[in-house]
């Protein structure tokens, strides 16, 4: 539910970015009559750029979000696959002990299976 209102408030602060240099533009544009020339450059280079490159900073911040957002995706599921290998090989050690304890008295051992003992046994 976060996502999408960061998303949204981005959608949004663009928007209003623009509509903001639009106002803008039309109020240079009508005061740009009584002024000079290089004055006017400026101020539409202003009204120009300004909505770029917020927009472009806009842009470029939600996308740092959803790099961060996707890294710690990332590392969440490493760290869970790491600790599922950590307790299957932990399970793997304490059956393969259980199993050599076992196979230590092997007379014991035989006995358990009265006698007809499976395959896996004699490899011990």
């Amino acid at each position: 539910m976060k996502k999408y209102n960061v998303e949204m408030g981005v959608k949004v602060v663009v928007a209003m970015w623009f509509i903001t240099a639009s106002i803008l533009a039309i109020d240079t544009m009508r005061a740009s009559v009584e002024m000079e020339i290089q004055d006017f450059v400026w101020e539409l280079f202003k009204v120009v750029v300004g909505p770029f490159l917020g927009a472009t900073l806009a842009f470029s911040y939600n996308r740092q979000l959803q790099d961060n957002r996707r890294r710690e995706e990332e590392e969440a599921e490493i760290y869970g696959a790491a600790a599922s290998i950590q307790s299957m090989y932990s399970d793997f050690l304490r059956y393969r002990r259980g199993i050599h304890d076992m196979a230590s008295d092997r007379e014991l051992f035989y006995l358990q299976f009265e006698g007809v003992a499976p395959v896996w046994a004699y490899a011990t």
